[in-house]
């Protein structure tokens, strides 16, 4: 079970990634939309993080936690990513109140 929700969220990461970059790449504003799927990716990419430390609760045979272990892919390097966006997010926001106030001001 636990592997099947790293799976998805491992999914849904990428695809909100995809989905941000070309909202950027596209036709880049301020929109709160773009300062939502960051956190959200931020979040999801400490959960991805966090999930290999309960690996030890699950009841599965051994042979296949061997297989199915993710703990090689660098939970605390996903985490330290995680907190890197969670900053871009917050730049972000304070850019776009700053270009806000800009816009006032014009």
């Amino acid at each position: 079970m636990l592997f099947l929700l790293q799976l998805i969220f491992l999914c849904t990461i990428i695809i909100l990634t995809i989905k941000l970059l070309g909202n950027i790449y596209g036709h880049f504003n301020y929109s709160e939309g773009n300062h939502t799927l960051i956190v959200v990716i931020a979040m999801l990419l400490f959960m991805y993080g966090v999930m290999p430390n309960f690996y030890h609760l699950l009841n599965v045979e051994v042979k296949y936690k061997e297989v199915l272990n993710s703990l090689d892919m660098g939970s605390l390097l996903i985490i330290v990513i995680g907190f890197v966006i969670l900053a871009l997010a917050t730049i972000y926001e304070k850019s776009q109140k700053i270009k806000e106030e800009n816009d006032l001001t014009i």
